[in-house]
């Protein structure tokens, strides 16, 4: 199991199942020729010694010169950081590529998110993105998904209200009286992200760059935050000094 699962971590790094299996069989068997490497995983002599030039290539193995061609695989370690390397380098290239090509002309589009992975992507993306003002309401079960993008965006002097059961002295939060049911996120009045769930589970998320559709969220969910809080204060007793703070604050979210 343990081999195989290494081998499944080799193809997601972008090897062939064929060279992930002959550097798994290298890692137990170094050295060894190319023929008992065949051998040893079930392969084909010739499509063998094809992945073994491809992973000399990688950097992956290295090969004795000498008549008997003795293969070695480089340490895991190793590999793993020449990959890291690689990958750096290769993205650093295509971020200069890409930059000539401009950025996408924002459209006024809503549009599906199908997994509760890509809703929290989307939405860990507009939080770091926030200059102003972010809003969220958000199922208690969720808030560790978020909480180090706010905090971020927070000590950048973005304006963060939550209407959630988090536990911070950072920024602002109002502690719902009812545990919310959906996940909405609206940054700055002008991209949001929402996900609704049943029974606990994730079932559609949505999210859009529609101004007007982000404002009338933005609006309608700091609306729901106030009231909240003056209704809190209502039943503590409050004062009118009080529930014009409350008021005051609303104000302040409104920006």
């Amino acid at each position: 199991m343990a081999v195989e699962d290494g081998i499944a971590a080799l193809v997601r790094l972008g090897f062939t199942d064929l060279e992930a299996r002959i550097y798994a069989f290298l890692v137990a068997n170094s050295p060894s020729t190319g023929y008992r490497i065949s051998q040893g995983i079930g392969k084909p002599v010739a499509n063998t010694y094809k992945a073994l030039q491809t992973l000399e290539r990688k950097g992956a193995i290295l090969i004795d010169p000498s008549g008997k061609r003795q293969c070695s695989a480089i340490p895991p370690t190793d590999l793993l950081d020449q990959l890291g390397r690689n990958y750096e380098s290769q993205r650093s290239q295509a971020e200069l590529a890409l930059k000539d090509l401009g950025q996408p002309a924002q459209s006024n589009a809503v549009f599906t998110l199908s997994t509760l992975g890509a809703t929290f992507a989307r939405a860990q993306q507009l939080i770091a993105t926030a200059q102003q003002v972010i809003l969220i309401s958000c199922p208690t079960s969720l808030t560790s998904e978020f909480q180090t993008e706010l905090l971020a965006a927070h000590l950048r002097e973005v304006l963060v209200c939550a209407f959630a059961n988090i536990e911070t002295l950072e920024y602002d939060v109002t502690i719902p009286s009812e545990e919310p049911d959906t996940l909405l996120i609206v940054v700055d009045q002008k991209s949001f992200v929402s996900a609704s769930f049943t029974s606990g589970d994730f079932a559609d998320g949505f999210a859009g760059t529609d101004s007007s559709l982000a404002k009338a969220l933005h609006d309608g969910l700091a609306a729901e935050i106030t009231l909240s809080n003056l209704r809190r204060r209502i039943e503590d007793g409050a004062g009118q000094k009080r529930l014009t703070r409350a008021l005051e604050a609303h104000k302040g979210r409104t920006i």
